[in-house]
């Protein structure tokens, strides 16, 4: 005969197994509920990520649309901004860092657009080799009165580099160096220079305050007007160098923009052009009076 402890323990099971059963069944339910909740958002994620990228796409092809309009309108406005704004002048492009043939192909190219007569020289190592025993023999021989430190020897170079250049001459000096492979010499029938374009920046370390500034001040102590210029990405900046020198700078001369303040600095307007912290405008204001202009 069963006794009460057996009827006891049999309810508690059943009770025990309803219990669980229940647990499991409710744990079921969840589990589906929020596998079906996880679809949704998932769904709404998808649905979101596509207006976006479609919304991104429309804006992407409205900034190229408004960039190629930009564009045409710069080209179309440039020839007439500097057409004749240089005309009569001898302007001379030293260049003291390593520039794209583009980038100079441009800016001589809008200098003669301007009306002017271009030269370049191109300075092919900043230092002029004169570490180099062989080299810095040569150089000295060609100041063979004097006897001169490293130092002496450059501020010599540089001061009968900006002489050859902003007085007339048969040139010997600057011919002597690009044969010797120092730089590199063009259109040098249209020296001397009365105005000149000093095109620094470097990719690495500055020679501004070695080559660029001395350079500056040779050149404007002999009356010649100097703009400084280097462009957009450019790793060493020079702006701040040209502006203790002394002289107007452009810092996009890559650029429509800044090749358009070049030629309005050329023309006399001090200031300081161009898209860097360094700019105090993108140009010159070209509408104001051209009265004390040199």
């Amino acid at each position: 005969m069963l006794d009460m402890r057996y009827h006891v323990v049999s309810l508690v099971a059943v009770f025990l197994a309803l219990g669980l059963g229940i647990l499991l069944g409710t744990v079921v339910v969840d589990k589906g509920l929020l596998v079906e909740q996880q679809k949704a958002l998932v769904k709404n994620l998808e649905t979101s990520y596509d207006e976006i990228r479609n919304k991104n796409k429309s804006l992407e092809r409205e900034l190229e649309t408004e960039r190629k309009r930009n564009e045409e309108f710069q080209q179309g406005v440039f020839g007439s901004l500097v057409a004749g704004q240089l005309e009569g002048r001898r302007v001379a492009v030293i260049t003291t860092t390593s520039v794209s043939e583009t980038v100079q192909k441009d800016l001589v190219d809008t200098l003669s657009k301007g009306g002017a007569e271009v030269s370049t020289i191109n300075i092919i190592f900043p230092d002029f080799e004169i570490g180099n025993k062989e080299m810095s023999e040569r150089l000295r021989s060609l100041f063979p009165e004097e006897k001169l430190s490293s130092e002496e020897l450059m501020a010599k170079i540089l001061e009968r580099l900006a002489g050859e250049v902003g007085t007339p001459s048969e040139l010997f000096f600057l011919k002597e160096l690009a044969g010797a492979g120092l730089i590199g010499l063009s259109a040098e029938g249209n020296l001397p220079a009365d105005s000149v374009v000093v095109f620094g920046g470097s990719p690495g370390k500055s020679t501004a305050a070695e080559l660029d500034v001395p350079l500056i001040t040779g050149l404007k102590e002999l009356g010649l007007t100097v703009v400084g210029v280097e462009t957009t990405g450019v790793k060493t900046s020079y702006i701040a160098s040209y502006k203790e020198g002394g002289v107007a700078t452009v810092d996009s001369v890559d650029a429509l923009p800044g090749r358009v303040a070049l030629v309005y600095a050329l023309r006399g307007r001090m200031g300081n052009y161009g898209v860097k912290p360094t700019a105090q405008s993108l140009l010159p204001v070209l509408e104001e009076s051209t009265e004390g202009e040199e």
